[in-house]
């Protein structure tokens, strides 16, 4: 499992991925996992089979690379275009052979980069998630 800082940097920026987890786990889960963050609490902790990430005032959830395969297979079903894991990973090779021109340390990395360019059309480019082909407009960052 990834937890090295430039990953924790990511996962903090997929703000739609962070916000697709929290409204799924709820409000009353988010405020438990919450108070059991205070300021003297900081680093990588285990919740309910989820990883997070603290620096004491904000949570950053860091998806495993099942969770990241399981959005991707939600999103494709929810699409009518789920053809079974054959078809998810032709897909992904696909990408990462065609399209992915991040380097990626991890599979999580690279599972992220794929989530984030299917479902929202975002690469990830001088510590930001940008939308494709916004490469050349330096000034401008990818917000939500």
């Amino acid at each position: 499992m990834d937890t090295s800082e430039t990953y924790i940097k990511q996962c903090e920026k997929a703000t739609e991925i962070q916000k697709r987890h929290f409204d799924f786990m709820g409000m009353i889960r988010r405020i438990s996992i919450q108070s059991q963050i205070d300021a003297q609490n900081k680093g990588i902790f285990e919740s309910m089979d989820n990883k997070y990430y603290t620096n004491g005032t904000i949570l950053i959830w860091l998806p495993r690379q099942d969770q990241l395969q399981e959005i991707i297979h939600d999103w494709k079903f929810e699409l009518k275009q789920f053809s079974g894991a054959h078809g998810l990973l032709q897909d992904f090779a696909y990408w990462v052979e065609e399209e992915s021109q991040l380097p990626c340390a991890s599979m999580e990395q690279l599972w992220l980069a794929f989530v984030m360019s299917e479902l929202y059309h975002k690469k990830w480019y001088n510590g930001e998630w940008r939308i494709e082909n916004d490469r050349d407009n330096t000034d401008s960052k990818v917000t939500s």
